[in-house]
């Protein structure tokens, strides 16, 4: 599992299951110069006054120290900051039974202020030694938004899904991100090495939004999930992979 995305390892494209909360705590309304909260890192200042992406590179002035207590074939990290009106508490809990990971996640607003977020996961896995062609399903309920190069629609299993073609990975040497959107649809992602399940995500949350990234090295299905959270507001969601 854990592949580097890039030949040369770059700590920045990460590796293995790391998570992204893509939208800030705070940033709208911070000022240049000023903190705002990144979930999972800790207080990073703000440059300038453009939309936020997490590949500006923020500096952090401030780690938010994380919890780690390891307990038989399970492991938990949480993490806690408070900026101002804003205040989280978060935890993530990774479990290894036999061929199946499960990841699960929980998120508190503990601020005095309403919160959004967009979190999305990663899961870099190797194409090389592939048994043939690479094929993924997904639901049938997601529509794909971009270029269809080097991506082939084939039939799904059952009419609940839709099976795509990888094309050869030398055509996506430097990396090809694909988007699919739709309404909210039952979470299963499936990769396909010929005949072969090789990998199964099962999420228990709406799957709205969903990015599949694949070049020479990896392939990584990266499901997004936009949360909304009022002061003392919990939200859980989790993630069974299962690998052959």
């Amino acid at each position: 599992m854990l592949y580097s995305p890039k030949s040369v390892f770059d700590p920045f494209s990460g590796e293995g299951f790391p998570d992204e909360f893509e939208m800030p705590v705070g940033y709208d309304e911070a000022q240049n110069g000023g903190n705002f909260l990144k979930i999972g890192v800790g207080r990073q200042i703000k440059a300038d006054q453009k939309i936020y992406t997490n590949r500006d590179k923020h500096k952090i002035s401030r780690v938010a120290p994380i919890g780690i207590v390891k307990n038989g074939m399970s492991v938990v990290f949480t993490q806690a900051d408070a900026l101002g009106e804003n205040s989280y508490y978060y935890k993530k809990e990774i479990l290894l039974s036999g061929n199946a990971l499960r990841i699960s996640h929980s998120l508190k607003n503990r601020g005095d202020k309403v919160f959004e977020t967009l979190w999305y996961s990663h899961a870099f896995l190797p194409v090389q030694g592939a048994e043939g062609k690479l094929r993924i399903e997904i639901p049938a309920a997601l529509n794909l938004q971009t270029d269809e190069r080097f991506i082939v629609r084939e039939k799904g299993a059952v009419e609940l899904f839709v099976s795509y073609g990888i094309s050869e990975c030398e055509q996506t040497q430097k990396g090809i991100c694909y988007v699919w959107t739709g309404r909210d649809s039952v979470n299963i992602q499936t990769i396909y090495s010929g005949e072969r399940t090789v990998y199964k995500a099962l999420g228990d949350y709406p799957l709205g939004l969903l990015q599949v990234f694949v070049n020479d090295r990896v392939i990584s299905f990266e499901p997004k999930l936009r949360i909304k959270l009022v002061p003392e507001e919990v939200y859980d969601w989790s993630t069974e992979y299962y690998f052959n």
